[in-house]
């Protein structure tokens, strides 16, 4: 744990003024104190509130206008890069779950993305959707906000009928970078007999060591294959959810280094310090005649 400022100038300026204005204000209660005539109630300890709780305060804000900021290790957890192939073929309409399969998926994504934030996980994703091809919507980022509002706009789109999963593991596969894991968010369908192989590509990604993860939306019907979803992952080595869903499995920990601005703590600390300077003046525990 250690403690450094980004802006020093402040306390090297402003602690002498604040040493020498505190100095300043002991020399004249003393210059112009008297004894006086009948004992007053004030006691002595009374009499020095005021002026330690401005010089206090003063200290609060120069200390918090040098920006001090803590370091200290902390364990968090950190997702792997994750490519998201989200589905968005007309299939993921069907209302078996409700609203949609599509928002449904939505809303378990929501959920996760929540969670990820209540555990401070560090994550990145990126986005391909598909559907009769499959297009690239959103590069792998940190952002978490912008890849929510990138599945936002996903489960609107429409790209026509058919479903091209194997476009989409292609895609994914082309250019990962170490370590990049795949999700597949899809009811299973893929009904295009001139794409590539699906068990090809799965032992591509195995060779590579890429699992292949997938989160299947929907009921046993004739508009879904949950089969071709779940030899994907067993394949790869990747995990297999079924209408739920938690990022939780793919948490590794990790201890780092997290900066800790207290610049905001030091002004509540200010303020209070204040309200107390305020409350001695108004109960007239600061009267240089009267001390």
């Amino acid at each position: 744990m250690s403690l450094h400022v980004d802006a020093p100038l402040w306390l090297l300026l402003g602690l002498p003024l604040l040493l020498g204005l505190l100095w300043w204000g002991q020399r004249l209660r003393w210059r112009f104190t008297y004894i006086p005539a009948r004992p007053t109630s004030i006691r002595p300890w009374q009499a020095w509130a005021t002026l330690w709780a401005t010089a206090i305060t003063g200290g609060f804000i120069l200390l918090a206008l040098s920006e001090p900021v803590l370091t200290y290790s902390a364990t968090r957890p950190r997702l792997p890069a994750v490519w998201v192939l989200w589905d968005v073929s007309h299939s993921m309409r069907d209302t078996d779950l409700l609203p949609q399969r599509r928002h449904y998926a939505l809303h378990l994504w929501e959920a996760a993305l929540d969670s990820l934030e209540a555990h401070q996980a560090q994550s990145k994703f990126g986005l391909i959707v598909f559907a009769r091809g499959a297009y690239g919507l959103l590069p792998l980022t940190t952002d978490r906000e912008t890849f929510r509002w990138s599945l936002r706009q996903a489960v609107v789109l429409d790209l026509g009928e058919g479903t091209d999963l194997a476009d989409a593991l292609e895609m994914a596969l082309s250019t990962p970078e170490a370590g990049t894991h795949l999700l597949i968010v899809s009811d299973g369908a893929h009904n295009n007999p001139l794409s590539a192989d699906l068990r090809e590509l799965a032992r591509a990604a195995e060779r590579r060591g890429i699992p292949i993860h997938a989160l299947w939306i929907g009921r046993d019907s004739a508009t879904t294959f949950p089969q071709a979803l779940q030899y994907l992952t067993e394949a790869t080595g990747g995990r297999f959810w079924a209408n739920a869903f938690t990022l939780r499995p793919l948490y590794r920990y990790e201890t780092a280094p997290v900066s800790l601005p207290l610049q905001r703590y030091l002004l509540y600390a200010a303020l209070l310090m204040g309200l107390a300077m305020a409350v001695a003046l108004s109960l007239g525990w600061f009267n240089l005649l009267s001390a």
